[in-house]
């Protein structure tokens, strides 16, 4: 329900940008799919509109910081969040960090994370392929530009933060 009403927010957005002539790049959503429960639970914030409200400000957050700062107001009105809320800020904070990779999406579980790439995402194709050289290389880049990144432990969350770390770190964006 909150994608549908981001999303027509979004074609409004650049159907109004088309009208005055100014350029319209298309806005990357990316897609988000991790092993562990993100929401937030009726028994945290019983309101539906309140609960429908912070999904959506969660889902436009522009940065890491307006996550970090929604998950403090969230906690100040209702109290410590309970994991699952927490794993949602999480993702959220994620999903804020990929726009501009122009990421289509992440997959993220305990044995791998994967990045849906776009022909147009900022990647650095010598800094990948660096990444990807040697047999036992950790990173791996598919004909359909899904560069993923293999683990053996932890969880989907803390596996795409460290993942998305590295590639920062190696300035592959």
């Amino acid at each position: 329900m909150v994608d549908v009403l981001l999303e027509d927010d979004l074609l409004l957005e650049e159907a109004v940008a088309e009208l005055k002539g100014e350029p319209v790049s298309p806005h990357v959503e990316p897609d988000l799919s991790f092993d562990e429960p993100f929401y937030l639970p009726a028994e945290y914030i019983e309101d539906v509109g309140l609960r429908l409200s912070l999904y959506k400000r969660f889902a436009c957050a522009d940065t890491d910081d307006d996550v970090m700062d929604l998950a403090r107001e969230m906690e100040d009105r209702f109290g410590p969040a309970p994991a699952p809320a927490r794993v949602l800020v999480r993702v959220m904070s994620l999903k804020a960090r990929l726009r501009p990779l122009r990421a289509m999406g992440i997959e993220a579980n305990r044995e791998r994370v994967v990045f849906h790439l776009r022909e147009d995402s900022p990647v650095d194709g010598a800094k990948v392929a660096e990444l990807c050289q040697g047999r036992n290389a950790r990173w791996k880049l598919s004909p359909d530009l899904r560069l993923s990144r293999r683990f053996g432990e932890g969880d989907g969350a803390s596996n795409a933060e460290r993942a998305l770390r590295e590639l920062e770190d190696a300035a592959v964006f």
